[in-house]
């Protein structure tokens, strides 16, 4: 509660989907995807999260699989701050991170 960013929801166990929702005042549902790009156990993904302004887009081994644009359903947009990755299975679940960068696009 308090927290206003996204959250990405990668690997979700044997639903099938991946899913992005926005945090505050509860979790908003923003954008759901099937078959989830990310449900093969044991291997690695490229994960790339891209935030401009309103719009989120998702990219998994180069392969667009989010674009959301928020057009203040749940309040403004968030433009700065935080970031969440989720992984949900209903089993143990192990996930390991290499690489990982954040940083700032030049505005065009």
């Amino acid at each position: 509660t308090g927290i206003h960013t996204y959250h990405v929801s990668l690997y979700r166990g044997n639903s099938g989907k991946t899913n992005i929702r926005r945090t505050g005042l509860g979790l908003k549902m923003c954008s759901t995807v099937v078959p989830d790009a990310c449900a093969e156990l044991g291997r690695k993904y490229r994960v790339e999260i891209v935030k401009r302004a309103e719009t989120l887009q998702v990219f998994v081994d180069g392969k667009l699989i989010h674009h959301y644009v928020d057009i203040g359903v749940y309040g403004p947009a968030p433009m700065k701050g935080r970031f969440g990755i989720r992984h949900f299975s209903a089993q143990a679940l192990e996930s390991q991170y290499e690489a990982f960068e954040v940083r700032a696009l030049n505005a065009k």
